[in-house]
């Protein structure tokens, strides 16, 4: 059995992705960005909705607006990234599919 090296150049044909695969990756993704938001949502709780209170480490840290926001932005990008994920993969899988019977 031969090893490949870096100068083996021969094309390997694409594997296209299964729609149990697109959609379970995509889950994952979504979940993080779940988490996020459950994070959000954490900040607020801790401070009361005093949103001007400093929240990270004792002395400093930032605004809990600032917190939020950040927070908030990164649940929303990578929910919607964990979507994206899974509907280019299951169109892909499906798009693979219709290759294979043609």
């Amino acid at each position: 059995m031969e090893a490949m090296t870096e100068l083996d150049h021969e094309a390997r044909p694409r594997r296209a992705p299964s729609t149990r695969q697109s959609l379970i990756v995509g889950a994952l993704i979504v979940v993080v960005g779940l988490l996020l938001a459950a994070g959000a949502v954490h900040i607020v709780a801790r401070t009361g909705g005093d949103l001007s209170q400093h929240v990270g480490v004792r002395r400093g840290g930032v605004p809990a607006w600032l917190a939020l926001t950040i927070t908030g932005v990164l649940a929303l990008g990578v929910t919607a990234f964990g979507v994206l994920t899974a509907v280019i993969g299951v169109r892909a899988a499906r798009s693979a599919r219709r290759a294979e019977s043609s």
